[in-house]
C-alpha cells in the first residue's frame, strides 16, 4: 500500500530520532503551529535530518502528502471511491493535530512577519489606477508608488506626504492634535 511504503521512506531516512513515527509527528507538529510554509518546513525538516533515499531535500510535494494523508492520524483513505475505513495500526499524530494542519493548508494561515511599519500603509491610492501604493525603503528614504504593471504614476516621498497631510489636517484641527499626532507618528513609525 503506497502510504505504508511512505512512512517507511520517511522513518527510515530521518536520523533525527529513534523512533519511527518521530519524523512524521515532527512534521506535522511543526506545521500545525502556523509558523512555517511548506518551504520552510522543508529546510527545517531537511536540517533536523530528514532525507530522501539518496541523502537529498525531500520534496515539496512529498512534504504535503504527508501532511494531506489521513494514514498518520489512524484511518486508511481508498483514493478512488473516497471511502475512509479506521486502520488497525496505532495513530502517529493525533487528530486535533491532523485538523489544524488541514485547516491551516486549506486556509493558508502561514503568518507573515513584517520588515517594516510604515506611517501611510494601506492609505496611500493611485491616482490613475486606484490600487494601493506599497512602500517601499530606498536609500534610506520612504517612497510610495504603484506597484501596477503598466501604471506611469511616479512614486512619491514619505515625508512629501507628511507635509501634504500636514497641511490638509491642519485645517480641520487645532494645532494641539497635530502635535500629538505627529509625535505618534515620528516615534511610533518609520518614515
Amino acid at each position: 500500500m503506497p502510504c505504508r511504503a511512505a512512512y517507511r521512506t520517511i522513518a527510515s531516512c530521518c536520523s533525527c530520532s529513534e523512533t519511527p513515527r518521530s519524523p512524521c509527528l515532527a512534521v506535522e507538529t511543526l506545521y500545525a503551529t502556523g509558523n512555517y510554509s511548506l518551504p520552510k518546513l522543508v529546510e527545517e525538516m531537511y536540517r533536523k535530518g530528514l532525507r530522501t533515499r539518496r541523502g537529498g531535500k525531500v520534496l515539496l510535494t512529498g512534504m504535503s502528502t504527508v501532511l494531506n494523508n489521513p494514514f498518520y492520524m489512524g484511518v486508511i483513505r481508498i483514493r478512488s471511491t473516497g471511502e475512509h475505513f479506521a486502520g488497525a495500526h496505532d495513530p502517529i499524530v493525533e487528530k486535533r493535530v491532523f485538523d489544524m494542519v488541514q485547516l491551516i493548508l486549506r486556509g493558508k494561515t502561514v503568518v507573515r512577519t513584517h520588515r517594516h511599519e510604515f506611517a501611510f500603509s494601506r492609505m496611500i491610492r493611485c491616482t490613475i489606477c486606484g490600487t494601493t501604493a506599497m512602500a517601499e525603503v530606498q536609500k534610506g528614504h520612504t517612497y510610495y508608488r504603484c506597484h501596477t504593471k503598466g501604471c506611469a504614476t511616479k512614486s512619491l516621498r514619505a515625508e512629501t506626504i507628511d507635509v501634504r497631510s500636514n497641511r490638509r489636517l491642519s485645517r480641520l484641527f487645532p494645532t494641539s492634535f497635530l502635535t500629538l499626532a505627529t509625535f505618534v507618528r515620528r516615534n511610533f513609525f518609520q518614515t
